[in-house]
């Protein structure tokens, strides 16, 4: 099986020198997704997107899930988020899901392992998830400055398991980075479903166009029978 190169490093050069102001991205939905650690030697990192831009990375190491759920409370209050997806592979993560759902979130689980949408191109779905957030990076999406997530990016290979895309197995990505790469993790799990702008943010812009409004103002002339609709 051949083993295909990885990003262009000049690629991720670019996108981490690219930089969108809130008014180029204000109608794109607000996106939050929590890699949880295995193990004692990873972080849990958080991502946010809205649009052509991701910001930069939380990081917290050994903390509990009392701990990592309720900083991601805190996030996607603070930020406004309309969808938060945290990672369930090998059930670490679910802790968190838990303790999210206690607190009354509604946190998307995403397992890495787990089928493609496409499934007939991508083995998983984290081949899946990578290659939409390479393709993002391609379309103009904007970076945070990183080392950790340039190299990620540009040393993780991937190939053919007979006719559908998989990456390079994480152990070995980690191997050769030194490190996890938990910021690629948290990155492209913004990817894992479509999101859209929540509906509060469209009904608080319907309520600023009609400050005034009262839904019982005609409602005696209604029940009188002498309501006309075309009447100011």
């Amino acid at each position: 099986t051949v083993v295909r190169d990885s990003m262009d490093w000049a690629q991720v050069e670019a996108a981490m020198n690219l930089v969108y102001t809130e008014h180029d991205i204000r109608n794109a939905a607000k996106i939050i997704a929590a890699d949880v650690a295995r193990q004692g030697d990873d972080a849990s990192s958080s991502a946010k997107r809205q649009g052509l831009q991701m910001f930069e990375f939380v990081h917290k190491r050994n903390i509990d899930s009392i701990q990592g759920a309720g900083l991601v409370s805190r996030m996607w209050e603070d930020w406004g988020a309309d969808a938060c997806f945290v990672d369930a592979t090998g059930g670490f993560g679910y802790s968190w899901i838990d303790q999210l759902i206690t607190m009354g979130r509604s946190p998307i689980p995403v397992q890495f392992a787990a089928a493609a949408h496409d499934s007939g191109r991508y083995f998983n779905k984290r081949a899946e998830m990578a290659f939409e957030f390479v393709e993002w990076i391609k379309r103009g999406g904007a970076l945070p400055k990183s080392p950790q997530l340039k190299a990620a990016l540009t040393l993780t290979t991937y190939t053919f398991k007979g006719d559908r895309l998989i990456l390079e197995p994480k152990e070995d990505v980690k191997v050769k980075l030194g490190y996890s790469p938990d910021e690629f993790d948290a990155a492209m799990m913004t990817f894992a479903e479509p999101v859209t702008k929540s509906a509060r943010v469209q009904r608080a812009n319907r309520s600023a166009v009609q400050p005034g409004y009262d839904p019982f103002a005609n409602l005696e002339s209604v029940v009188s029978g002498s309501y006309d609709p075309m009447r100011p």
